[in-house]
């Protein structure tokens, strides 16, 4: 949902409003003291059916996961949920060949098993694997006609019935800014942070994903940075734009080139060692947090005031340089 629409809600709902607010003001008059601080978010329902064949038809879509498989119990039932959330979308795992976990999904019709030989050279956190992994999905989703890709590690899962309806709303809803977007999520995307992104889970156009994958050379010798900034930047070059050198610059390329979704709402969970939430990684409950994650609020400020939020950034103590 976006700014104009929001204003419109207000106007039209306003006692709604208001028994809303109250609701929650009571609630955290008991949540306060325990450190909880409880909060919102309002989404638009469409019914008048507007691009409703686009947003509920996901015959040309497919889930694409990568990455070794480290755990086989959870990812069994993510893929078991996405199943039953969408019965028919097609489910590419691209993984490794020497991976020890993958007896049992060789015999399983209704996932496309891509067993990849291992890069030469890691990269810096090992990109050269994702990469690999990532690009290889997308190669064989092109071959088959796909239109849609949702990429998403192997030791993620999204368990939200309507996950893939949220993505394909926010890319069919976004502002036209004359760009390809690519859906991301909140998590692990930072606001303060330049060129970061997250890569973990994206959503686009299987054309744009594959432009952004294949931007980036394996053999292309790097002397640091963050993954995610390594292959935006390299995305960027390949495609025409001037690679952001400065926080204001960072901002615009997330504000026009992406949308940012909220990991809650798709029902994230990532198995890193143990079941958590994904918050518990970059404590968010802190605003003046340098970490903070670029939220679906966040995002909407760029485009409404963008000013305000290199404001913020200069007084934390962020640099625009």
């Amino acid at each position: 949902m976006y700014p104009s629409q929001l204003e419109v809600i207000l106007r039209n709902n306003r006692w709604l409003w208001v028994l809303v607010e109250k609701a929650f003001s009571w609630l955290n008059r008991i949540s306060n003291p325990r450190g909880i601080l409880l909060n919102y978010s309002v989404v638009k329902l469409d019914h008048t059916g507007r691009n409703s064949s686009n947003n509920h038809d996901f015959a040309k879509a497919a889930i694409l996961i990568q990455g070794p498989i480290l755990f086989p119990k959870f990812l069994n039932s993510a893929i078991d949920f996405y199943r039953g959330s969408y019965p028919d979308l097609p489910i590419i795992l691209s993984t490794w060949k020497n991976e020890v976990n993958l007896k049992h999904l060789r015999n399983l019709d209704f996932i496309k098993l891509i067993e990849n030989e291992p890069p030469l050279k890691a990269g810096i956190a090992n990109i050269n694997y994702q990469v690999k992994s990532v690009f290889s999905g997308i190669d064989y989703a092109e071959s088959i006609g796909i239109e849609y890709i949702l990429k998403i590690r192997s030791d993620q899962g999204l368990f939200a019935s309507n996950f893939l309806y949220q993505f394909k709303h926010a890319l069919a809803f976004a502002p036209d800014s004359g760009q390809e977007r690519i859906v991301t999520t909140d998590f692990n995307s930072f606001l303060f942070r330049l060129n970061s992104p997250s890569d973990q889970i994206q959503f686009a156009a299987t054309k744009t994903l594959s432009n952004f994958w294949s931007a980036y050379r394996m053999d292309t010798e790097q002397d640091g940075g963050f993954p995610e900034a390594i292959l935006l930047t390299a995305y960027l070059k390949s495609i025409g734009c001037k690679a952001p050198i400065s926080l204001e610059e960072s901002l615009k390329i997330y504000r026009d080139h992406f949308v940012f979704l909220d990991s809650s709402d798709l029902g994230l969970v990532w198995r890193k060692g143990s079941w958590r939430h994904p918050d518990s990684r970059f404590e968010q409950l802190d605003s003046s947090s340098q970490l903070r994650f670029v939220s679906p609020d966040e995002w909407r400020r760029l485009h409404t005031d963008l000013k305000s939020v290199l404001k913020e950034a200069k007084d934390l103590g962020v640099s625009n340089a």
